[in-house]
């Protein structure tokens, strides 16, 4: 969990800005994972299919798009914007 979370209480922030912040923190967790991904691919993988490894990070779009669409959706629901 972020720090702005722990002390939201503290920082005064209100519904949207936590509903902001928790769906930095996942898209930040996604990024993290597929970082992740490459570092196994590139350590498990044999040498004529080590560029995998980075042709990994193309999924780097794939969750942006997705991630994007699910927060916009739930943003809208509860706040009424995108």
């Amino acid at each position: 969990m972020s720090h702005a979370l722990r002390v939201r209480a503290k920082l005064e922030l209100d519904a949207r800005e936590i509903f902001e912040t928790r769906a930095e923190v996942a898209d930040n967790l996604w990024l993290a994972a597929v970082g992740a991904l490459s570092a196994v691919l590139a350590l498990t993988l044999p040498d004529r299919w080590l560029g995998f490894a980075g042709w990994s990070y193309f999924l780097i779009g794939v969750e942006q798009t997705i991630c994007g669409i699910y927060h916009g959706r739930k943003r809208h629901e509860k706040f009424g914007v995108r």
